[in-house]
């Protein structure tokens, strides 16, 4: 090879190598908003998976509450959702600050239990069984448009193999788990969270 074809051919190497520099640079913020949503998705698969094995016996199986029989509070709420910019209603995304209170609020409300109510201390930082991750996953699964659908395609695998969760009779009945939390180590009470719970994500 003379040194005109030498040259051309390092010119060549070099301007494959700047386009393809330039084509994952211009593809990046695509790359990171898919690996994003990967994250999210194992995340509310993980979730969903906590939910099933150890929240559902008291705030039932679609995380309605009351309004399927069970004994705590709803989960499944439009108030807990943290919304992106292409959610499919069109809504605006959830602030930056909103979105971190709601965490915040469902993070704390996991860890600390809630004072004067059934619902006990689930950190290990304060006794509980699950760690800081395992919490996130549920507050990631909890604000997730879409998710309480993963809980039900969880639970419909997960009983096929298990033991059937004890229902609210049997939770009333029998005193599963029925211990009054003593004292709250999140900042939250009822006052402090009415502004949550009476949030509406669809409305800017």
């Amino acid at each position: 090879m003379n040194t005109s074809k030498q040259v051309n051919a390092m010119i060549g190497l070099l301007f494959v190598t700047v386009v393809i520099f330039a084509a994952n640079v211009l593809n990046e913020p695509n790359r990171q908003e898919q690996a994003r949503e990967h994250q999210q998705e194992s995340f509310v698969e993980r979730g969903a998976v906590l939910f099933v094995n150890n929240c559902r016996g008291c705030h039932g199986l679609q995380g309605l509450g009351s309004e399927e029989g069970a004994i705590a509070p709803a989960l499944n709420a439009d108030s807990f959702l943290i919304l992106n910019e292409d959610n499919p209603y069109g809504a605006d995304a959830t602030a930056l600050g909103v979105a971190q209170t709601i965490r915040d609020f469902l993070g704390d409300t996991i860890s600390c239990g809630r004072k004067g109510t059934f619902m006990p201390v689930w950190s290990d930082r304060y006794g509980g069984p699950l760690s800081d991750q395992q919490i996130d996953y549920l507050v990631t699964m909890l604000t997730t448009d879409g998710a309480w659908e993963t809980v039900k395609e969880v639970a419909h695998e997960l009983d096929a193999h298990q033991i059937p969760v004890p229902t609210r009779g049997d939770i009333l009945s029998d005193g599963i788990g029925l211990t009054l939390t003593q004292k709250n180590c999140g900042q939250w009470d009822a006052l402090s969270a009415k502004e949550i719970h009476n949030r509406d994500p669809f409305v800017g």
